[in-house]
């Protein structure tokens, strides 16, 4: 590796670092950023990893260093911390997405804070999957339904179901009704439709629907 690599490398390294391994109440000393460097097979002094977070201060990076204890902190700047837990909490109350794409959504969210924080966050996770759709689709019918408005276009639809062996079965026979999208709320999983087919105004669940 060149020494112009080895530099990107180890200022790249050095942000993973600050993003995963520090916040308020886990600040690093040169000491620990530098064994955590070697970790990561670089080599560095005391001298060149202050510049290096003097490149990274540069950038934009909000990295404090106290004086009197010599650690260094970084505040993360993109979302506060009761902002993710906020975001995790709608996402694992949420009835419109499957539990696989909210435990997914969830690991996004704790990426966004150090690896201590997003620990503490995963504690209070409680996800219930009973609660949750089955229909892995569903994820993308917010947005399609909006390009849909957008665009102006009518939307085709069949209903389905499930018995009791919970097999799913079509409900709405022949051919799909075209709608007009009206209203779409994720929180209970719900659209409402101007339907030009069947009754004038229609509640239909996304998570029993399947948009053609």
């Amino acid at each position: 590796m060149t020494k112009s690599l080895k530099q990107t490398a180890k200022l790249l390294y050095l942000k993973d670092i600050f993003e995963k391994l520090c916040d308020d109440n886990h600040p690093l000393s040169i000491a620990v950023i530098q064994e955590e460097l070697n970790k990561r097979r670089i080599q560095a002094d005391s001298r060149s990893i202050r510049e290096g977070i003097e490149d990274l201060q540069d950038y934009g990076m909000n990295i404090r260093h106290d004086e009197h204890s010599k650690y260094y902190y970084f505040e993360r700047e993109q979302f506060e911390l009761p902002e993710i837990k906020l975001l995790i909490d709608c996402v694992q109350d949420s009835r419109a997405i499957t539990k696989e794409r909210a435990e997914s959504l969830i690991e996004k969210l704790e990426g966004l804070c150090s690896k201590y924080e997003a620990e503490s966050l995963h504690q209070t996770v409680q996800i219930n999957g009973s609660l949750k759709s089955a229909n892995h689709s569903i994820y993308y019918y917010p947005t399609m339904l909006q390009e849909a408005i957008t665009a102006g276009w009518q939307v085709s639809f069949k209903y389905f179901d499930y018995d009791v062996e919970k097999k799913e079965f079509i409900k709405m026979m022949g051919k799909p009704p075209h709608i007009i999208h009206m209203g779409c709320f994720t929180e209970t999983a719900d659209i409402i439709f101007l339907c030009v087919r069947h009754k004038p105004f229609t509640i239909v669940f996304m998570d029993l629907a399947v948009i053609l």
